[in-house]
Order: structure tokens, then sequence, then C-alpha cells
């Protein structure tokens, strides 16, 4: 393999590896709005997690934006009602809790 082969070999797996923002001819990547929106995310959870939160692995930039976006979901669910409050809400008859008894024959 030549050297010019072993540069452009080295600069595809830095590519691969996320260690660089450069396409090869140079330019900006494709995936630079990506890679402001992952931005954008990860601030979103340090506020939401109040800092407490960090991302480890080897994710290709679409994967870690879509998980990003799953885990930004997850964390920002609020407490909200109950599920017997929203089963309720929904016209569900279920008895009340208080009128249950534990002892049953």
């Amino acid at each position: 393999m030549g050297r010019r082969s072993r540069e452009m070999r080295r600069k595809w797996q830095e590519r691969l590896n996320g260690k660089t923002s450069r396409a090869p001819g140079g330019g900006p990547t494709a995936d630079s709005p990506r890679t402001s929106r992952i931005a954008e995310l990860m601030a979103r959870l340090k506020r939401v997690t109040e800092g407490e939160f960090e991302l480890g692995g080897c994710l290709s930039p679409e994967a870690k934006e879509a998980h990003l976006e799953d885990i930004l979901a997850f964390e920002s669910v609020s407490t909200g009602t109950s599920l017997f409050q929203g089963l309720e809400q929904h016209a569900v008859k279920l008895p009340r809790p208080e009128s249950l008894d534990e002892h049953r024959d």
C-alpha cells in the first residue's frame, strides 16, 4: 500500500470513528447540522439531568442523534397523573384502592 493510500485509509478510519469533522476533500461534512443537533441535545440533557449525563460508546452520528432523542424524551416525562387517574379520565371504571380488601377467599 502506498503512502497516499495509507493516508486516505487513516482519514477514512478517523471519520468512521468520529475523530474528525472534515470530509475527504477538506470541506465540512454533511453531518455538520447533525453535529450541532447532537450538541444541542447534549446541552438539553445536561439541563434535564442537572449535569449528570455523559454519553459513551462508539456510535455513528445518526445513531447518536437518535439515541440522545430517545433519552431526552424519557428523561423529560413529567410525573403527571397516575395510571389510575389516567384510566378514570378515559371512562374506565375501577374500584377505589381504599375499597379493596387484601384478604380474598
